[in-house]
């Protein structure tokens, strides 16, 4: 949203809700119509009836009259407040159902996201503040809503009472008028102070939680105790706890004075309508019934009135937060363009034509001038200490960024170009920072796919989980981690990675990228990992990204990385027989391999 815009905010918030309702519920927006008319027109029952019926009891004193007006008060308060709890349920009951298809179409927007993107740490700070609108403080977004709602239904009431007030005297309506303003002028102020305080509370809120979560997360365990690490993190939790108190102490203290001042003004209100009310009572201007009546619409203006005033406020503060919700819900989706299909059965040749890559908001680059091609059916092995560039080459080779300069080819054409998810078809890919989820085994495994179980086992088997998988009671069905299932397991590390290598075997994709696969596997697994290595992707072209050079005698290529650039290329006979960097790292570990040996 353009900043030129802001001052629309508060009707743009309003304008892109009540779309959402007509998108997703038309008859919710229906019932919230009925809703407002009735809630507007039922307060005039207890207005005007008892005015009736206080004459007639002051007057005629007809039973017929009393039981008639009586009738019609209960009838109307009776009927009216139902009616209005009807439309306002059957308003949230399909609201939930706007609530729900929204949050599927949102969740699928971030699906779709560029990972650049939602990796930010500026991300999360703009998630917290478009929560605050969507999601209005914990009310649901419905709350934005139903403040919209209850303006309406006060300017159909406020219609009504003006035209009553206006009869006794026009200059009351003035001056009342102007009182509620002022009211709504200091607590506009005040929830101004409070939206400020708001704002900055998600970042706060977000670091507090971090604090918290590493006294309550086994993985930071060990760490904290063998490094005595217990009072300096509860002094970091003791400050972030400080500041979230700040937070709610001044914005209480801000409520407190909203409150003392609008009592004030209420009392100078009450003050006023009864005593010019009484003044012309005693005048003999009109009876007690009038007297009631009016004295019902002088309070009934003055909190419609309020009301009115503090829901706009309340729509106001909300709105402020619309602009993060128009990039929240606008995140750049660039990886996602190319509509161009792909073809599978095509064998892939993939090449990185003067590629460079800098990450968002960084000045240095990570990669500088990759110029490497990977055939059909080639495997190559991409090394490199750490911090060198391997990951970051193999995330634009998934391309799950862009390329900052230059261009990768697959088949001579830029991949931004093929449609995206036929693009990740092509790949089958074992992260280092793999993630299981607390599913069953099978759903890990397939991963949202219909497959044979029998396929399922047989990838298991082949990655080596296959011993642990025999041990299982309930085979394929045991679930993941404890979270949903007491009786779930804990894979270790070497374990959970040979189920994230088994869904690469699963997927059977023509390309495979394996990022350090056997980073947490003990020797025994890793030397049954590099044995069956190439039947693992036979047929197939692989990248094999590891620290561990060993790795490299089953690959076709070399590439060895140094600060962002390929330092040498070549066969891994070739590289040695160079005796450049790719000797000197090779050499060292096979030194101290060999020196644990000699112990």
């Amino acid at each position: 949203m353009k900043k030129g815009n802001r001052k629309k905010s508060l009707f743009i918030g309003i304008g892109f809700l009540l779309k959402l309702y007509w998108r997703y519920g038309k008859s919710s927006l229906v019932c919230m119509l009925l809703y407002c008319v009735l809630q507007g027109l039922v307060p005039f029952a207890s207005i005007m009836f008892p005015k009736f019926i206080i004459d007639e009891l002051t007057g005629a004193q007809q039973l017929s009259s009393l039981v008639f007006y009586t009738g019609c008060l209960i009838l109307c308060v009776l009927l009216g407040n139902t009616l209005v709890n009807f439309f306002h349920i059957k308003y949230f009951i399909n609201g939930t159902t706007v609530f729900n298809k929204f949050t599927v179409d949102l969740s699928r927007n971030l699906y779709e996201a560029d990972l650049e993107r939602i990796e930010s740490a500026s991300f999360l700070d703009l998630k917290g503040k478009a929560d605050r609108f969507l999601y209005g403080d914990g009310s649901g977004w419905g709350g934005v809503l139903s403040r919209v709602a209850t303006v309406s239904s006060n300017v159909i009431t406020l219609a009504g009472i003006v035209t009553i007030i206006a009869v006794l005297n026009p200059l009351v309506v003035v001056v009342f008028t102007g009182l509620t303003f002022i009211t709504a002028w200091f607590n506009s102020r005040i929830k101004k102070l409070n939206n400020q305080l708001a704002i900055e509370q998600p970042v706060q809120e977000r670091r507090l939680s971090y604090d918290m979560d590493l006294f309550h997360e086994h993985r930071f365990a060990k760490e904290i105790r063998i490094n005595t690490l217990g009072p300096w993190l509860l002094e970091r939790l003791r400050g972030r706890l400080a500041i979230l108190q700040n937070f709610y102490a001044t914005r209480h203290s801000n409520n407190l004075k909203a409150q003392v001042f609008s009592n004030v003004i209420t009392f100078i209100q009450q003050g006023l309508a009864y005593g010019y009310l009484i003044y012309l009572i005693l005048n003999g201007r009109f009876g007690i019934g009038s007297f009631t009546m009016y004295l019902a619409a002088i309070n009934g203006f003055s909190g419609a009135m309020f009301s009115l005033m503090d829901s706009v406020v309340d729509i106001r503060r909300f709105s402020d937060y619309y602009d993060a919700v128009d990039d929240y819900l606008n995140i750049p989706r660039k990886q996602r363009e190319g509509k161009q299909p792909l073809n599978l059965s095509v064998s892939p040749v993939l090449e990185f034509r003067d590629v460079s890559f800098r990450y968002p908001g960084q000045n240095g680059y990570a990669l500088r001038h990759i110029n490497l091609t990977i055939t059909d059916g080639e495997k190559l092995s991409v090394v490199g200490e750490n911090g060198a560039g391997k990951t970051t080459f193999t995330k634009l080779l998934m391309r799950l960024y862009r390329p900052t300069e230059g261009q990768i080819l697959l088949n001579g054409r830029d991949i931004q170009e093929f449609d995206f998810e036929s693009y990740e078809n092509m790949l089958s890919v074992v992260f280092q920072d793999f993630a299981l989820f607390s599913m069953t085994l099978r759903e890990n495994v397939a991963l949202g796919r219909t497959v044979d179980d029998s396929r399922v086992i047989e990838a298991l088997r082949k990655s080596g989980f296959g011993e642990k998988l025999d041990s299982l009671e309930n085979g394929l069905d045991t679930p993941l981690y404890k979270m949903f299932d007491e009786n779930g397991i804990e894979p270790s590390g070497g374990e959970g990675q040979k189920i994230a290598i088994a869904r690469a075997l699963l997927r059977d994709a023509p390309v495979v990228v394996l990022d350090e696969p056997t980073a947490a596997l003990d020797p025994r697994a890793e030397y049954e990992i590099y044995l069956n290595f190439n039947e693992m992707v036979k047929g197939k072209t692989a990248v094999f990204i590891s620290h561990r050079l060993s790795s490299a005698r089953f690959c076709d290529k070399v590439a060895v990385f140094k600060q962002g650039e390929v330092a040498e290329y070549g066969s891994h006979d070739e590289l040695i027989q160079k005796r450049g960097l790719y000797h000197e790292l090779f050499t060292m570990q096979a030194q101290f391999y060999e020196g644990e040996t000699g112990d």
